[in-house]
């Protein structure tokens, strides 16, 4: 299976790599991006091709495709690889706006091609443990969860993070997501209503995005929930616990 990067900008790609180079039948064909120095640094750090262009990366005949752009230009690099007829694991948020992923699935459909969004920790242990507790009924009537994912303000190697023009937002775009799919994934049901207070609490010299952020849901299945995003912790070494969230749980 041939394997190609689209775009470095995203830190998980560093990730990608080496988890793909420990796959047995996986070739790591190279990554695409689109500035020269940054693109240089990561070839000589990891060892990878590079590809200057990305439709010259799709040229190579690649089987399936990892987008890691910014996350305004998923929509342009899910396109390119749909065209290509490669597969697409795209990382998360799919879109800034609901325009844009509508189209990639359109097109996706059209070229007949799987697109995937980067969900990991549906792949943990310790969060499957606990949807199957959910499933057997071992909790009770679950009547609300309360979740929280915080972590630090991007640095300046990874600022688009922090650029509304590049990442559609600051820490809500970056840390509702996971919560909110685990929400999704846990009960089999969608969010039927939502209450959302956004600001910039902690940088407002230095960044111009939100920062920090409280969601109420209300799930289909009438399950109350709520989702602490926010940059809040300093730039430490922080646990898989602190990085994806904690989810506390009120049942009976």
């Amino acid at each position: 299976m041939r394997i190609g990067i689209l775009s470095f900008a995203h830190l998980h790609a560093e990730g990608y790599q080496a988890h793909l180079r420990g796959i047995p039948g996986v070739e790591l064909v190279g990554f695409s991006h689109e500035d020269p120095a940054e693109a240089k640094r990561f070839a000589e750090i990891y060892g990878l091709r590079w590809f200057s262009r990305h439709q010259d990366l799709l040229a190579e005949g690649l089987d399936g495709v990892l987008v890691c752009s910014e996350n305004t230009r998923h929509r342009e690099l899910v396109e390119m690889a749909a065209q290509a007829k490669c597969q697409i694991l795209c990382e998360k948020p799919i879109a800034t706006n609901p325009a844009d992923a509508r189209a990639m699935q359109a097109i996706c459909e059209a070229h007949g091609v799987h697109f995937m969004t980067a969900f990991p920790m549906r792949f943990d242990r310790s969060v499957q443990a606990v949807r199957s507790t959910l499933q057997e009924g071992r909790l009770g009537q679950i009547y609300g969860v309360n979740g929280i994912n915080h972590s630090e303000i991007p640095t300046a190697h990874r600022s688009w993070f922090a650029q509304k023009a590049l990442a559609g937002g600051g820490a809500a775009m970056d840390h509702i997501v996971h919560l909110a799919d685990l929400l999704r994934w846990y009960f089999a049901a969608e969010v039927h209503e939502v209450y959302a207070e956004l600001d910039n609490l902690f940088y407002p010299d230095q960044v111009k995005v939100d920062t920090a952020g409280l969601l109420l849901l209300l799930l289909s299945n009438g399950v109350q929930a709520s989702i602490d995003c926010s940059w809040s912790r300093s730039h430490i070494k922080n646990s898989v616990e602190q990085r994806k969230g904690l989810l506390n749980w009120i049942c009976e």
